[in-house]
């Protein structure tokens, strides 16, 4: 089932589900950054930022929250709903991502091949990293953060040395989980490697040009997008389980971190939660059949009619 979990007038360009999977933060075009508390629904709003905000990125502990947008990047103490600190990074802020709880990575456009790295107590910088060309997606784990560029992908470490890349064509979309990595890009296949090393595990196409894609925690599955279909496939097997579609373009995807909710955004502006409890492939093929096709009926989609009997085996 997936039901509406927060809404702006504006599109929203990141979502962000919190360590413990409770809270969601959202990030729109007109500046609002808005934390959800996914049970009560109650809202903060965190007032700051003049222009867009680009991405946002919970720490590790769930006590502050990092952001960028405009021109800064800002730190959120989540207690009181108030701004600990903010950065000029020197031009619109693109992309945000915690290395490790001590040091945080942003991106903005008027440097593209350049990332700057910050000190998350005070904000205070380190030393940057460079690419060959303009950076397109980053994402953090381990202590390692990959940038996506033109041709090809990025390990960086904590200091900002270069430790491995591979080719890949104009990548759209990359995701980190469990020591793998996955890849999208302008061929319409998703990639699946190894990370740090960037070990090639398979590769397969998907027909369609996939414009973000993420990794369940665990790595088995991946969700990624096709304007306004996500699909979810087994990483394993490289074989499609479902797909959803949407009456909205999306851009944003974010998994809970027990693998069981995908938040899914994009430029209408609403978030939704999609319930996937079963985590084990098989099951969870079977469960997507059983609650699809979907309509949409006011601000929430809802399952159609279908034959119980053939549902059977799924707990009511």
């Amino acid at each position: 089932k997936t039901a509406t979990a927060a809404r702006s007038p504006h599109g929203l360009r990141s979502l962000r589900l919190s360590p413990d999977g409770k809270v969601l933060a959202t990030a729109a075009e007109d500046g609002a950054l808005i934390v959800w508390d996914l049970a009560t629904k109650h809202q903060v709003m965190l007032a700051g930022h003049t222009g867009r905000v680009r991405k946002v990125v919970f720490s590790r502990d769930q006590r502050e929250l990092f952001s960028v947008g405009d021109t800064t990047l800002r730190a959120w103490d989540l207690s009181t709903g108030k701004q600990r600190g903010s950065v000029d990074i020197g031009g619109p802020g693109w992309d945000v991502g915690l290395l490790t709880d001590d040091v945080i990575v942003s991106h903005n456009e008027a440097t593209p091949n350049e990332l700057a790295l910050w000190r998350t107590k005070d904000l205070s910088p380190v030393t940057p990293a460079k690419a060959r060309t303009r950076f397109h997606d980053l994402v953090t784990e381990a202590g390692h953060y990959l940038a996506s560029t033109d041709t090809e992908v990025q390990v960086f470490d904590a200091t900002g040395r270069e430790v491995v890349s591979t080719p890949f064509s104009s990548p759209s979309g990359s995701s980190i989980a469990a020591g793998k990595l996955a890849l999208t890009g302008a061929t319409a296949d998703i990639g699946l490697y190894e990370f740090p090393s960037l070990r090639p595990i398979r590769s397969w196409n998907t027909g369609a040009f996939q414009t973000s894609v993420r990794l369940r925690p665990d790595a088995k599955l991946i969700a990624s997008i096709a304007s306004r279909t996500v699909y979810l496939w087994d990483a394993a097997a490289s074989r499609l389980l479902a797909e959803l579609e949407l009456p909205v373009l999306l851009t944003q995807l974010a998994w809970s971190p027990d693998g069981t909710k995908l938040a899914l955004a994009g430029a209408s502006g609403t978030a939704w939660i999609w319930d996937l409890t079963p985590t084990d492939p098989r099951e969870l093929a079977t469960y997507v059949r059983c609650v699809a096709p979907w309509e949409l009926q006011g601000t929430h989609l809802v399952a159609v009619p279908f034959d119980p009997a053939s549902c059977a085996v799924l707990p009511r």
